[in-house]
């Protein structure tokens, strides 16, 4: 202990014209428990170029298993960042546990999800005045988590400026067996051509293992009193349609977003639409496979804690869009600044079918085992939401404050359900998906939320 104050007393002293930040979080959620729901702790760096960021929190929710049981009072640990960022001049270099975003900047990106989910990433940026272009690594589920194969991914944009619009090609590659490709991550080629020429055989240098590429196109206007967008992603698309319209048509895999925010007198209003057809974002396969290359950061729906299985909710899951496949999503938002305080508040409408995060095809065997063409919500229940938060925030002598009240109704909501017996087969599509059901759910949740950033140095 001793040599360990003296190094911290060395290490400080040596650093004494830097500046280190710590944060501490407390959230409390007055709907679930009388304890603290989140209690974080975060230190930031930064210098010149450089950024050093770490943070990590305590929380019983009860979404994950406590850890060492009933001696942390119900309390799991969680890695919410830790990173390096280096940002010299046209150029920025991101490695670690960080939260990652889309190019768009909307509630409904599809590449990305706009819940800025954690993740081991590696991310190169280049961007001048008319062109600019990002290749990440993103590490999915790895050393055989529960008997699954290793996976990665690499998502990379190409873009263009002209004056205040911007327009951009997008491509996402996903491979198993395998966490990292040098190739997909250094190479400026788009995932598409790099995986089609490398897994061709042939040649002695053909790949072998599953791959899944997609893309898709976006644009953007900013100026400074506003903010619009369009995106469009394509994981597949049915051609026989234009070519052989006699033949078999399989199902188009399409997302899209649109919308934007305007600031007014009386505050800045957003209103933002996006949707995807079914089977967008899951893994390929037939009878007999399944390539587990979905859009997901791990190949399944469900996990175990204390000793029960536990549905692993699918935004927590997907890469891309939150809501992921068979849904439409619409959301209106405000945002404004008075005094010293901050207002957002938001009204939300869903409508979802059903979805599989894991399973190719849902329950299905083969993809026209649920009928040929595009589906999209075409069952006869569907979940539909309404959502409403509101957040108001403060900060008084460098402690924030913020409340907050989520309110809103689920009906027939989506609920993990068994592959049907005569579909069911252990090679495929042994995971259970998600179906609407006959259950409905009421929300009404209040948060309070204190945060204080202390200057160490």
């Amino acid at each position: 202990m001793r040599r360990f104050l003296v190094f911290c007393i060395v290490l400080l002293a040596g650093i004494s014209t830097f500046s280190f930040e710590a944060d501490f979080q407390f959230t409390q959620n007055f709907y679930d428990s009388v304890f603290p729901n989140k209690i974080r702790v975060g230190l930031d760096h930064s210098y010149n170029d450089f950024e050093f960021t770490a943070a990590l929190y305590a929380s019983n929710d009860g979404k994950y298993q406590s850890s060492m049981g009933d001696y942390y009072k119900g309390y799991y640990f969680f890695l919410d960042k830790g990173g390096l960022i280096f940002t010299p001049d046209k150029l920025s270099l991101s490695f670690g546990r960080l939260s990652h975003k889309d190019e768009v900047d909307s509630p409904y990106s599809l590449f990305i999800s706009s819940n800025y989910l954690p993740a081991v990433i590696g991310d190169i940026r280049f961007e001048d005045t008319v062109f600019f272009y990002n290749s990440r690594w993103i590490r999915l589920n790895v050393r055989s988590s529960c008997g699954y194969p290793d996976r990665g991914a690499n998502y990379k944009t190409y873009g263009l400026k002209f004056g205040n619009i911007r327009f951009g090609f997008q491509d996402s590659t996903v491979y198993v067996g395998r966490s990292f490709d040098e190739e997909h991550f250094l190479s400026p080629i788009p995932g598409f051509f790099t995986q089609y020429v490398n897994t061709s055989q042939g040649k002695p240098w053909s790949a072998t293992g599953d791959e899944n590429s997609i893309m898709g196109f976006f644009m953007d206007y900013r100026d400074s009193l506003s903010y619009y967008y369009w995106q469009i992603l394509v994981d597949d698309l049915n051609v026989n349609r234009f070519m052989f319209p006699d033949r078999y048509q399989n199902p188009d895999k399409i997302a899209w977003s649109l919308g934007g925010n305007k600031q007014t007198v009386i505050g800045k209003i957003g209103f933002y639409h996006a949707g995807s057809t079914k089977y967008t974002f899951e893994p390929s396969g037939g009878a007999a496979v399944d390539t587990k290359y979905g859009y997901t950061y791990y190949p399944d729906t469900v996990y175990t804690a204390d000793s029960k299985e536990r549905a692993l909710e699918y935004e927590d899951n997907y890469i891309g869009f939150k809501y992921g496949e068979n849904t439409a999503a619409f959301i209106l938002n405000y945002a404004n600044t008075f005094d010293r305080f901050s207002l957002y508040a938001d009204c939300e409408y869903r409508v979802s079918g059903s979805k599989s995060p894991a399973n190719p095809w849902q329950e299905y065997l083969t993809w026209d085992q649920g009928g040929q063409g595009t589906h999209f919500l075409d069952e006869s229940i569907l979940e539909k939401a309404f959502l409403s938060r509101i957040k108001l925030s403060t900060v008084l002598y460098g402690l924030k404050l913020s409340a907050g009240c989520d309110l809103g109704m689920i009906f027939n909501k989506l609920e993990l359900t068994d592959i049907p017996p005569e579909y069911y087969n252990s090679a495929v599509n042994k995971i259970k998906y998600f179906k609407p059901s006959s259950n409905n759910e009421s929300i009404l949740k209040f948060h309070l939320s204190l945060e204080y950033n202390l200057n160490l140095l």
